[in-house]
């Protein structure tokens, strides 16, 4: 399989001198994880070689992945360390980790004592991938069951100071966030939204802030040939795995990272 080309350095996520940010904007599509069982045959070699991971493979192709684990628990820092190394010969590539669950489903514990503890099992992962610039994004994703309420936008703000100093993106599911004050208070904390086809909230965005739509895809349908082949037509062409993702007898979720990309959804 030939490999991806390789760049000699990775792209700035600073905003231009002019502060338009859509201006230099960059794309990356990527899964959201990789250990699928389901996936051996259609996306991974049924014979993988001697030292084969599945995020090195995809990191061919692909110039980012969503990591699941890190919503379940904290993000270990040896296995944050060791996916780096995996993904070594793509300079472009970042990983976007979930934050914690802890923050985002468990509100009570979170505004307990344990939350400084919390926080520190959280970072000691997610500062191993920042510390090497793979770290593009942290995803608060929250529950379709946290409405918009006075309390609700006091907690995100504070749980958006908490962790500030990486690149967040929240995700906010229900309808009742679908408003102006939204946005605005995601804009003015430096925060970017994603917008996911999840049959929640659809939120609006303004061309001036940055996106992350996620997508997923569950259609069964007949197989591609080979869905290798259509990894390889991706790499020349984003369309040719686009027509694929709703084609496959397996769930592909895809969450199209476009961390220094404007995204409307109107």
């Amino acid at each position: 399989m030939p490999k991806r080309k390789s760049k000699t350095t990775l792209p700035s996520h600073k905003a231009d001198s002019s502060g338009d940010r859509a201006s230099t904007g960059i794309l990356r599509v990527g899964p959201a994880g990789w250990s699928y069982p389901d996936w051996a045959g259609y996306v991974y070699p049924l014979r993988r070689p001697k030292g084969f991971h599945e995020a090195g493979y995809l990191a061919e192709f692909f110039d980012t992945i969503e990591i699941n684990t890190s919503f379940y628990q904290p993000l270990h820092p040896d296995h944050a360390a060791q996916w780096i190394d995996r993904v070594a010969a793509n300079p472009r590539f970042v990983f976007t980790a979930k934050l914690w669950q802890r923050f985002t489903h468990d509100i009570l514990s979170t505004t307990s004592g344990s939350a400084a503890e919390n926080e520190r099992a959280v970072r000691a992962g997610f500062d191993v991938l920042r510390a090497a610039n793979r770290l593009g994004a942290v995803l608060l994703q929250f529950p379709f069951s946290f409405h918009r309420t006075a309390e609700t936008v006091a907690y995100l703000s504070a749980v958006i100071r908490r962790f500030a100093d990486y690149p967040l993106v929240v995700e906010v599911r229900h309808a009742s966030w679908d408003s102006p004050e939204t946005l605005e208070l995601l804009h003015s904390s430096g925060v970017s939204f994603c917008s996911g086809c999840t049959g929640g909230a659809t939120t609006r965005g303004s061309a001036t802030m940055q996106g992350f739509p996620r997508m997923s895809a569950t259609t069964i349908s007949t197989p591609p040939k080979s869905w290798r082949l259509g990894l390889r037509e991706f790499a020349k062409s984003p369309s040719g795995l686009a027509r694929r993702l709703w084609s496959p007898t397996i769930t592909f979720k895809a969450s199209l990272s476009s961390m220094r990309c404007s995204s409307s959804t109107a």
